[in-house]
């Protein structure tokens, strides 16, 4: 852990709670580019039980982050902090691709990131995503290098507060109204004191990571760490045959913009465009005194994002690589109307 609670005040604690729970919010959405491609790389016709498991797998993944995001922000607002996630604030720029994972390693090695089709590089990086804490048992000196040592810090910070420190008001608190459909489970909880911020980090990470004694992370349902290491087994143990099901589609298609035909441009901008809305949504309703009333419109457009990406996964590079075109993701203030943020990566 790389902080001194003894020597901070408690306005001193406050601030680094904010910073690192903006960060944890950026980890949360950068995972969701990463699984969302995986994912949609599956060929929505296949019909192989392999694919069926994998699909159920992930996307169960992709909506539990989601509520891992809404818990994230629900303790930042009851201090009083104000969410980032579209950018807005320049020292918390859009993830991109690839990139540094967030919040995942504070030490001279930071984690990068590729936005794949699902295979085993893909869900190899995803267990390393989601690695729980007690398979890496040696600390790294310079600060954390998983997840759980993350969320860690983030406790410790927690509970040297007190519960008049989390009934800020000015942002309202998310709840279960737009809680996403199975597969997945969870509550989002509210935050208004040292407890329930407590509950809502330790549900975070133990449907991450699962614990040393149980890979559970409720009745029947593996954590997501465990999720990843089942599909993986699959295709490992040859019970899943995977290619066929799985678009070839290129690993970070930003860096082969260049090849797209004039119709994968096209789509891929649509998509640019929808993901932009898609943050713009979730950052307008975190930032306001009732994020239910404006989750449900964010949550339609990130339905609305799977027709364009598939479509653009089925699109051959022009380079005659063999490989298909692929989302980028990526963030434009401009393509809403509004003046872009400056900001260096983290």
């Amino acid at each position: 852990m790389r902080i001194n609670l003894a020597a901070m005040s408690t306005s001193a604690t406050v601030s680094t709670l904010q910073n690192d729970l903006q960060i944890a919010i950026q980890l949360e959405q950068a995972t969701l580019p990463l699984y969302l491609s995986a994912y949609w790389s599956i060929n929505p016709s296949a019909t192989s039980a392999g694919a069926t498991a994998a699909q159920n797998s992930v996307l169960t993944v992709i909506n539990e982050e989601m509520i891992h995001l809404a818990m994230a922000c629900n303790i930042l607002n009851a201090t009083g902090g104000q969410p980032s996630i579209n950018g807005s604030n320049p020292a918390f720029p859009v993830p991109a691709y690839p990139g540094p994972l967030p919040g995942h390693s504070k030490t001279s090695n930071p984690f990068v990131v590729s936005l794949a089709p699902i295979g085993p590089s893909s869900l190899q990086t995803f267990m390393d995503i989601e690695l729980p804490q007690y398979d890496d048992p040696v600390a790294p000196p310079d600060g954390w290098a998983t997840i759980g040592e993350f969320y860690d810090e983030i406790i410790a910070l927690i509970q040297g507060l007190t519960d008049g420190d989390f009934q800020n008001t000015t942002n309202g608190q998310a709840t279960d109204a737009n809680n996403p459909t199975p597969p997945g489970s969870g509550s989002i909880l509210t935050v208004n004191s040292v407890a329930t911020a407590i509950a809502a980090i330790n549900g975070i990470i133990v449907q991450g990571e699962g614990t040393k004694t149980n890979p559970d992370s409720g009745p029947g349902e593996l954590a997501h760490y465990f999720q990843f290491q089942q599909v993986l087994q699959s295709i490992q143990n040859g019970s899943w045959n995977y290619q066929p099901d799985v678009f070839n589609v290129v690993t970070n298609p930003n860096l082969s913009l260049a090849d797209f035909p004039p119709n994968a441009v096209t789509l891929n901008n649509q998509v640019n465009s929808l993901f932009s809305t898609l943050l713009d949504g979730l950052h307008s309703a975190f930032n306001s005194s009732s994020p239910d009333n404006n989750l449900g419109g964010a949550v339609s457009t990130m339905l609305d994002l799977q027709t364009p990406v598939q479509n653009l996964m089925q699109i051959p590079l022009n380079n005659q690589s063999g490989f298909n075109c692929g989302p980028v993701f990526q963030y434009s203030a401009a393509a809403q109307g509004k003046p872009a943020t400056a900001g260096a990566r983290r």
